[in-house]
């Protein structure tokens, strides 16, 4: 299974159910991302754990597959082990889901500096130097 690329929050389509797999740093991160542009996730899916995380519903691939998964809801892979997460989701026949890995990564990983900098769904990052320095080779 081929996942699409996440680039924009508009890669997520409005008013759909929002679902993140993974629930550790980086999908907490991306959780609270989507927070902040309007468009909530409604729970988790992961491969270990169950229960409830950072205030959202935990559900293991197989229970969401079995009686969890709606028409219409948008995957979003959030999890470093998104290729093994793209052949599982395959072989429980969901099809359509984001790869937002590296996005969310990058959020967990520099969440406090990088969710302030959110601006119209996307991260506005400022350059290291300033861009009248000249560069030295």
């Amino acid at each position: 299974m081929v996942l699409k690329p996440f680039r924009h929050i508009d890669d997520i389509p409005i008013g759909c159910r929002v679902v993140l797999f993974g629930c550790g740093s980086a999908g907490q991160a991306f959780r609270r991302y989507l927070e902040i542009v309007g468009r909530p996730a409604s729970a988790f899916i992961d491969s270990r754990l169950s229960g409830d995380v950072d205030g959202l519903p935990v559900h293991r691939l197989a229970d969401y597959a079995a009686c969890g998964c709606r028409p219409g809801d948008q995957v979003v892979v959030t999890s470093s082990y998104v290729w093994d997460i793209a052949r599982l989701l395959s072989a429980h026949g969901i099809t359509g889901a984001l790869n937002a890995a590296a996005f969310a990564v990058n959020l967990g990983a520099h969440r406090d500096r990088l969710l302030g900098m959110v601006e119209d769904g996307r991260l506005m990052v400022v350059p290291a130097r300033d861009p009248d320095t000249p560069c030295r080779n």
